[in-house]
């Protein structure tokens, strides 16, 4: 049994990992629809470029793949999108201060006719917002990426990542590729395949905002209070 008088889990998927447990007397605040994110996303969803099917064939991708990014994963999929596709209008890429690649990341963007780094960015929504395909890791981004509505290609950086984000692709929400052996040749697969499917593209938004809504903070208090 768990010590504790609420239980909150938002991770999506969270419910099939808690069906069977119901600690005695907790209060069980479970699934995204609790996703406890900064209300910047809420306001920048009503806006969000994703909503629209932009006729241009030029497209503007943010790739964010965690803070700290140890193994540089970013780096690889930067090139991999310089080097494969044409169709790319414009590339937003975010990392946090504490990543050791910051100086790498830099020299490479700055050869970048088309792209712009943003260290520990306080922007994220308006990014998501103005993008049309999102490449990120999982974690609570992929809960702010849901709630914009962006579509998006989530890799995961961390194991404890894997169960979300298989669950996402499975109910629609979003592509899972796996950082595997091969993961260079899949994600431009995947990629080349997006940009070409709109209503694969409007499916996962409309399933992503259905899920996060931006008001999962309003739910939490309100379960608290009453």
């Amino acid at each position: 049994d768990i010590p504790a008088d609420v239980i909150l889990d938002h991770n999506y998927g969270a419910e099939i990992i808690w069906h069977d447990q119901h600690p005695s007397g907790a209060m069980m605040l479970i699934g995204p629809q609790f996703a406890l994110i900064d209300p910047s996303f809420r306001v920048a969803r009503a806006n969000a470029h994703c909503l629209r099917i932009d006729p241009s064939d030029k497209f503007r991708i943010v790739v964010s793949l965690g803070a700290s990014d140890p193994a540089n994963l970013t780096k690889t999929v930067v090139a991999t999108l310089t080097n494969h596709f044409e169709s790319l209008r414009w590339l937003d890429i975010v990392v946090g201060r504490s990543n050791p690649h910051i100086s790498e990341l830099s020299m490479e963007t700055e050869k970048l006719a088309n792209a712009k780094l943003h260290v520990q960015t306080s922007e994220m929504a308006t990014l998501l917002a103005g993008a049309d395909i999102a490449i990120g890791a999982g974690g609570v981004s992929t809960l702010e990426r849901a709630c914009i509505g962006v579509p998006t290609i989530g890799v995961a950086i961390a194991d404890n990542q894997l169960g979300a984000l298989r669950a996402m692709d499975a109910d629609g929400l979003h592509i899972f590729v796996e950082n595997s052996a091969n993961f260079h040749s899949v994600l431009v697969e995947t990629l080349e395949n997006l940009l070409v499917d709109t209503q694969r593209r409007a499916a996962m938004t409309k399933n992503s905002r259905e899920a996060v809504d931006g008001r999962g903070s309003e739910r939490v208090v309100s379960k608290l209070l009453n």
